[in-house]
């Protein structure tokens, strides 16, 4: 009788462990996916979602009344114009530095690892569209696509 208690004691055990473990497993995820949808939300709602979430705030807390609404809205209105000005020329930096590193990199790699390098960096780029991560400027033309180095064999994308 006294293994009985040991082996049900052990089982016990076991099993809030498993319990633990699969909350903890649960709440990870939820907190993954839950975190991944407000990044993915905020980067892609863009200055209109923010304005209104921004106007209901104040006016919920503020009490404000017609004329004030209609002139904050403009602030902000006017403010959310010059951060994407903002945000543009510095995504144009941004991209402008990642072509740099490609071809710098592109052009320490042979014929083989040259293709399979764009490849790599044509799937990174179409996860960050995919996200709305590293959106296009709205003056900027889109990132040249990876040559097909297997069907035409071409130097590195700037002809080195």
């Amino acid at each position: 009788m006294g293994t009985d208690t040991g082996i049900s004691r052990w089982k016990i055990v076991v099993l809030f462990a498993m319990i633990f473990l699969i909350g903890a497993l649960a709440g990870t995820v939820a907190t993954k996916f839950y975190v991944k949808k407000r990044l993915i939300g905020v980067v892609r709602g863009g200055g209109a979602r923010r304005t209104s979430r921004i106007m209901r705030r104040l006016d919920r807390e503020l009490d404000l009344t017609p004329q004030q609404r209609r002139k904050i809205k403009k602030i902000l209105l006017q403010s959310q114009e010059r951060l994407m000005r903002l945000r543009d020329s510095h995504i144009a930096q941004m991209r402008e530095i990642f072509s740099e590193t490609e071809r710098e990199i592109g052009s320490c790699l042979n014929h083989q690892q040259r293709y399979q390098f764009q490849c790599m960096c044509k799937k990174m780029e179409g996860r960050w569209k995919r996200h709305g991560l590293m959106r296009m400027p709205r003056n900027m033309p889109p990132h040249r696509e990876p040559r097909d180095m297997m069907h035409h064999p071409q130097p590195w994308r700037d002809g080195r």
